[in-house]
């Protein structure tokens, strides 16, 4: 089995993140993505997190329907500081038999030296998936050989963006949110106020 872990905070989920997922499950020849929301990671204190409930709620709306894939929240159930190596090794231990492969923003290469043995993240198999745009040059060369990005177009959306949009009263881009996502953030009032709860 060949078992993705998609890491990030998906704050909001949005139709990048979900052609990134559908391009990975093809490309990497994945039996199961699981997308691993963060719950408190510790390269980004300071910058306040929607609650991880409602990261949550959102990606199973966005994922309804797709049969491979399932939201894992794992990383919500432990107290403290999230590490993605701790995270891995307990899938490591869940699944001893199973080929794991940890999707990532290519936007967090370039931090990657900064977390938690990042050489063995690394050694599990990183996949980046780049943003129109991205550019390799800030990325270590030792973390540029290990990692492979995955290969095809790539949709220019971005959570910030999207939070920022928000929060000054504007509405997100057409396309760029799934619909029950859309209609979820309405309900909740999310990212309207200056601080994303």
């Amino acid at each position: 089995m060949r078992l993705g872990l998609y890491g990030g905070t998906f704050d909001p989920v949005h139709r990048g993140h979900l052609e990134v997922a559908a391009r990975a499950l093809r490309e990497l020849r994945l039996t199961r993505l699981l997308w691993v929301v963060a719950g408190d990671p510790p390269h980004k204190r300071g910058r306040p997190l929607t609650p991880a409930l409602h990261r949550l709620h959102m990606l199973e709306l966005a994922l309804a329907g797709e049969p491979r894939m399932d939201v894992c929240d794992a990383e919500l159930r432990r107290p403290g500081p999230h590490y993605t190596i701790e995270t891995l090794r307990a899938f490591r231990e869940l699944w001893p038999r199973a080929e794991l492969v940890f999707l990532m923003g290519a936007d967090s290469l370039r931090d990657l030296p900064l977390w938690r043995e990042p050489r063995a993240i690394l050694d599990v198999g990183v996949v980046a998936a780049p943003r129109p745009g991205y550019d390799p040059r800030p990325v270590p060369a030792w973390v540029r050989r290990r990692a492979r990005l995955l290969p095809g177009p790539h949709l220019d959306i971005a959570s910030s963006e999207i939070r920022a949009r928000l929060r000054r009263g504007a509405e997100a881009r057409d396309g760029d949110l799934p619909p029950a996502v859309r209609g979820y953030i309405r309900a909740h009032r999310l990212y309207r106020e200056a601080r994303a709860s």
